[in-house]
């Protein structure tokens, strides 16, 4: 079912969200207190499909829980192409009346916060800050994309899961969400495999491989990279850096 289970929460979890646009630009009080305003947290069970392909796209942000843009092909397969984090915004854009451009469904149980008062206030044009950190994050999202495809069509399976993993968590580190090598793990082996165009099978046997060579530790919901030194130089990830400009 798509209609939300229960709906709770506080102001203090919107600080997610704060310290997300935060990090990528300056916000003034005024700003923040539209985020701490937004409606109370909507939840959802895991496997809900919150967003179908070509509706009109509402804009929420993700508390908490994971989720992900993926595509259906006629034979079942799978494309997922992003993951969501918390902090993360879906369909926050100025634009009136968005398509979504693909379909979006919770990895795990989500809260989900309606962000159509911040896009009110965006369309505005009174409030440049806030506009500014939007733009920014959409420019992250937009270059994560761009390295989703390289990913996929040039690296080895090796260097993808290495990529993916110092992504995911490079972005819960942008929002606050970790401040160490150890990041909570939902994602399951199918669904790895899912993002990254790789067998099950594969996914296993690489995992198992970079267990060997002590560059991840994995087990009870988390993951720790070890050598993050060597893991940026495997999959030569580089940090998002969006400017005004790109934003």
């Amino acid at each position: 079912m798509k209609t939300p289970s229960q709906r709770a929460g506080s102001r203090a979890q919107y600080d997610l969200i704060v310290r997300h646009y935060s990090a990528l630009s300056e916000l003034p009080p005024a700003d923040i207190e539209i985020i701490r305003n937004l409606p109370p947290a909507e939840t959802w069970a895991a496997g809900a499909e919150i967003q179908t392909e070509a509706s009109p796209s509402q804009p929420r942000f993700l508390l908490s829980g994971w989720a992900a843009r993926f595509k259906m092909l006629r034979d079942g397969r799978r494309q997922i192409l992003s993951i969501i984090l918390p902090g993360d915004g879906i369909g926050v854009c100025e634009r009136l009346t968005p398509l979504a451009l693909s379909a979006i469904a919770t990895l795990t149980a989500v809260r989900t916060a309606d962000a159509a008062p911040l896009v009110a206030a965006l369309r505005e044009h009174s409030h440049p800050l806030l506009q500014q950190a939007v733009h920014l994050a959409n420019a992250v999202d937009e270059k994560c994309l761009i390295d989703q495809v390289v990913r996929n069509g040039r690296h080895t399976a090796h260097e993808r899961i290495c990529h993916l993993f110092m992504e995911l968590h490079w972005r819960l580190t942008l929002s606050g969400a970790v401040d160490s090598q150890t990041m909570p793990w939902p994602l399951t082996q199918e669904m790895i495999a899912d993002s990254l165009g790789l067998s099950i099978v594969h996914v296993n046997r690489m995992l198992q491989q970079m267990r060997r060579e002590k560059l991840i530790e994995a087990g009870h919901g988390m993951l720790t990279i070890l050598k993050p030194e060597e893991m940026l130089a495997i999959s030569e990830f580089r940090p998002p850096q969006p400017s005004v400009a790109t934003g």
